[in-house]
């Protein structure tokens, strides 16, 4: 029989896939019947259909917080259930009315809009967290298939004296 000496990377990937599906498992927003995992030297491709945005973002942290993930690549296509289809117009209210009510960005002015299911973000916000509010707001709403977050960051100046 023949064997690849390949330092028993194989073997280390073959682990590591078991643990990404034993974590995907392990995540009660996730169907992971539907998804696909394959690990070649430590670089995680994860695959298939999930029925909302939130999911396909919680399968790529679960797959990120294991150690010896080097990368995770998300191919996940996110095709919604037929009950939760939104337009474009209706996404794009949702959106721009669940960050108007957020206490950190209400007075914020950010751009919203929506093109075939993806929520473009646009604007300018003063911390990196307040960013990524806006964006983890808005990726849980129903219909949602991506997110488009262009917000920057304005770095006020700052000067250190000692």
């Amino acid at each position: 029989m023949w064997r690849a000496d390949d330092g028993g990377i194989a073997a280390a990937d073959s682990k590591l896939q078991s643990r990404v599906f034993d974590e995907l498992a392990g995540e009660p927003v996730l169907d992971p019947s539907h998804l696909r995992v394959l690990v070649n030297r430590g670089a995680v491709t994860l695959s298939g259909t999930a029925g909302s945005y939130l999911e396909k973002v919680t399968a790529e942290r679960a797959a990120r917080r294991l150690r010896g993930v080097r990368l995770v690549r998300n191919d996940i296509t996110v095709t919604p259930p037929w009950a939760h289809e939104r337009s474009d117009a209706e996404l794009g209210r949702a959106a721009a009315q669940i960050l108007e009510w957020d206490v950190l960005l209400a007075n914020a002015n950010l751009k919203v809009k929506a093109i075939a299911g993806w929520v473009h973000l646009e604007g300018e916000l003063k911390r990196e967290s307040d960013r990524r509010v806006a964006e983890e707001s808005v990726q849980r709403l129903v219909g949602v298939k991506g997110v488009m977050n262009l917000i920057t960051v304005s770095q006020p100046r700052t000067t250190w004296r000692r």
